[in-house]
């Protein structure tokens, strides 16, 4: 027993001089960093809190005076625009236009009005007639005496040709009752002035809501604090805009938290004061172009706590971390401690090659030198023995194909630690392996999905090949795998072309039952020299390119291609010429069938022509597009880059056809749906008109046509598609339906109710009332008269 004590004592003895050692660094080594951290948390991250603020601050702010520059630029483009629009200027310039003109060019300004969401309203003022016209809301019109925005008739009263045109401020009526609130607007003006009388012929007046201004803010991610507020302020110190609404308008150079931003000569700056006896954060940056200020103001209590929080829970972390360090520190050393003995052990037993330990003051470093011998022998030998032989072949065999460097000494290939299956003196052939449906199923797949695949199928591949051929499968890391193979009997099997299609056939079967993914193959089976190799993997690669017409999991050929280097224009102009007429006639079968004869066309010729005529084709069709949106058909919600990058994506010509044809469904309904609402308006229209002049003698289809500028023919046939009646059918019955009110309602005979409702035959009125009402006039008089009380 006293033996065994004494080997214990002993040991604690031999152990306690590194046990104190590790004890004692790690503990000083822990705390110091404890305490640094801390410090350095607990006194910058109010630095960092109020920096992070400002940085965020200045971006809304930025991004405010983008917006603010790029609705200024879009509006004065907007604004010359709508000064030349057609219905604007026959308000303007016409002191002679009829009531219902006058409404209808408001209607059709409101509507353009309405896509812009961020203009309150617009004024179209008329020189000749002194009269204003609004649109954006209830249609108004107002003799200049009597319109309701008094301050922008001062305005262009002002207005000379010396007058500079810049967005006013101005606080508005928000329509013609003065009772309701006003609205906060930036105002353009575009006026026609007569220079040499030096006097205003007609202005477009557009007033853009100041709270479009601030749309970036509420939109943006970095606006979480709703107790933040915004200012824009002008050169002089007026407030632009404001969104709390406080300040707008007025003068605030003389509030001292701006007055200290307007004498600053940086672009942009933070600084803590006190706003409206609130101590807040002010932020502000120089917008140059406009030469405007924006400030936005945050109570500095909305920061202070979260800093104060965190600032608590450092300390409180520090200190409980600290008090535990000891405690820590003595359990770690211990399991760092107890592997020091047996190592030190194995060392002294296992190792036959011990490096001279004289002079090594302790375990730790008769250990250390050991094993960093043994390391660097083990590391020699690694290198030596193989260094991850396999990636380097596949990379050297990538390069290869990929034509990264010419192979200019074949002895390289020859090195056996490559183990390459094929031998370069051999007849060599070369099969790519594409990888179909890769845009719309393959890549949606996980990276670790996707390399697994590509692992199976080169597995499968090399199993399948090296049966009858000495080949290397190389994964070009795109969506193909290369195959370089040559023959292990005779020169005869290489260029076996049912071979090699049972072959690919057996790959297919495997892969697309276990993975349900299927390829299509390139085969270019005679090389002519190793110095050619990236030659023919382009080749093979550029054969699985016609998969686009013979379809996926087509095995090609390179000497079966039948590929002819051009085709007839003529025939693919007269077809894209009469499918932009179908597109336009919005005749879908048609231009389905022109679109098969283009596709039809295609077939047999270069990779790179089909290429060319489908992107000649795609531009073709949104030309058209564009064409029709520009005359003011339809608008479509299409993206020629999307489109031109999904159809080079495609990979045959049926997902080609596919893809045109769900265009051409969405473009043609577009445009049906869009005619009917606009024949469904004109023949409201033109009922509203007989209804009003049914008295006019001359009343006719041609009369309708005029007033409309339609032609006649056209009036007819969508008046019969839309009543499924004729024009003239329609003025007779409201004739008639005027002569039954008369015959009831008044003592008139019937010569005189003709005349009341301008019919000119009698015989004709009579037989068309009997039709009509199953008796003559007189008839239907007197049994009215008589069920009357």
């Amino acid at each position: 027993m006293e033996s065994g004590l004494f080997m214990k004592y002993s040991i604690f003895q031999n152990k306690s001089f590194y046990f104190r050692h590790l004890f004692t660094r790690i503990t000083a080594l822990v705390s110091f960093m404890i305490v640094l951290l801390s410090l350095s948390l607990f006194f910058s991250f109010r630095n960092y809190s109020l920096q992070a603020i400002n940085n965020s601050n200045e971006k809304i702010l930025s991004e405010l005076g983008s917006n603010s520059v790029r609705i200024d630029n879009h509006m004065r483009i907007y604004s010359q625009t709508l000064a030349s629009d057609f219905q604007a200027l026959e308000l303007m310039t016409n002191d002679n236009l009829s009531i219902v003109d006058t409404l209808n060019n408001i209607k059709a300004l409101n509507s353009t009005l309405y896509t812009m969401p961020f203009i309150f309203s617009a004024y179209f003022y008329n020189g000749k007639t002194n009269t204003f016209f609004t649109a954006g809301g209830d249609p108004i019109i107002r003799k200049k005496e009597t319109f309701y925005d008094q301050e922008i008739v001062n305005i262009l009263d002002g207005i000379t040709n010396q007058t500079k045109f810049n967005p006013i401020s101005r606080r508005i009526p928000s329509s013609d009752n003065l009772d309701e609130e006003h609205a906060d607007v930036y105002t353009y003006v575009i006026p026609n002035i007569d220079l040499r009388e030096n006097k205003l012929n007609y202005a477009v007046v557009v007033n853009v809501k100041i709270e479009s201004l601030f749309s970036v803010i509420r939109s943006s991610e970095n606006a979480s604090d709703t107790d933040t507020s915004f200012l824009v302020l002008s050169e002089k110190g007026i407030v632009l805009g404001d969104s709390n609404d406080m300040l707008y308008l007025k003068n605030a150079i003389a509030i001292p938290y701006i007055n200290a931003v307007f004498e600053s000569d940086k672009p942009s700056g933070c600084s803590i004061t006190k706003v409206d006896e609130v101590k807040s954060v002010v932020t502000y940056v120089n917008i140059d172009s406009t030469k405007w200020k924006l400030l936005s103001i945050t109570p500095y209590k909305n920061i202070s706590k979260g800093i104060d929080k965190v600032q608590l829970i450092t300390l409180l972390i520090c200190s409980l971390t600290l008090l535990l360090v000891p405690l820590l520190s003595y359990f770690l050393s211990k399991i760092l401690y107890s592997p020091v003995g047996r190592l030190y052990s194995e060392v002294q037993q296992k190792m036959v090659n011990q490096v001279d330990s004289t002079g090594a003051p302790n375990e730790f470093e008769v250990i250390s030198r050991n094993i960093s011998n043994a390391f660097s022998e083990l590391h020699t030998l690694q290198n030596f023995k193989d260094g991850n032989i396999n990636f380097l072949k596949q990379e050297l065999l990538q390069n290869i194909l990929s034509n990264v460097f010419e192979i200019k000494d074949i002895l390289f290939l020859e090195n056996p630690d490559y183990d390459l299956q094929f031998n370069i003196n051999n007849k060599l052939g070369v099969l790519v392996l594409r990888i179909d449906h890769y845009h719309g199923t393959f890549c949606k797949l996980t990276k670790s999905d996707q390399s697994l695949l590509k692992y199976a199928l080169v597995n499968v591949s090399t199993e399948v090949v090296s049966r009858q051929f000495n080949c290397e499968v190389v994964d070009m890391d795109e969506d193909h795998l290369a195959i370089i193979y040559g023959t292990k009997n005779g020169d005869d099997e290489l260029s076996s072309k049912q071979l090699i299609s049972s072959l690919m056939q057996e790959i297919y079967i495997v892969y697309t039952e276990n993975f349900d993914i299927s390829f299509s193959t390139g085969i270019l089976t005679k090389l002519d020299s190793i110095n050619n190799l990236h030659v023919a993997y382009k080749k093979a690669l550029e054969i699985t390119n016609y998969r686009l017409y013979y379809g996926h999991g087509c095995i090609l050929f390179s000497d079966e291609l039948e590929i002819s280097q051009a085709m007839d224009p003529a025939i693919l102009n007269n077809e894209i010429d009469s499918l932009r007429e179908s597109l336009k006639k919005a005749s879908l079968e048609d231009a389905k069938k022109h679109l098969s004869a283009i596709l039809s066309s295609l077939h047999g010729t270069k990779y790179e022509i089909i290429m060319f005529s489908l992107h000649r084709l795609t531009f073709t069709i949104f030309d058209t597009l564009n064409i029709i949106e520009k005359n003011n058909i339809v608008t479509f919600h299409t993206n020629y880059i999307d489109f031109t990058i999904r159809i080079k994506q495609l990979e045959t010509i049926e997902e080609v056809y596919l893809e045109f044809v769900d265009l051409f469904k969405t473009v043609t309904n577009q445009i049906n749906e869009s005619k009917d609402n606009k024949n469904a308006f004109i023949i409201e229209e033109i009922m509203k008109y007989i209804d009003s002049n049914y008295t006019d003698p001359n009343l006719s289809t041609n009369v309708i046509a005029d007033v409309f500028n339609l032609t006649p023919a056209h009036i007819g046939k969508i008046f019969r598609e839309q009543t499924y009646k004729s024009v003239s059918n329609y003025i007779n019955e409201i004739r008639l339906e005027k002569a039954v009110e008369l015959l009831i309602n008044s003592s008139l005979n019937i010569d005189e109710i003709m005349e009341k409702i301008k019919w000119e035959n009698k015989k004709y009125f009579f037989t068309l009332f009997k039709k009509q009402y199953g008796a003559t006039p007189t008839q239907y008089r007197l049994k009215n008269i008589t069920k009357q009380p």
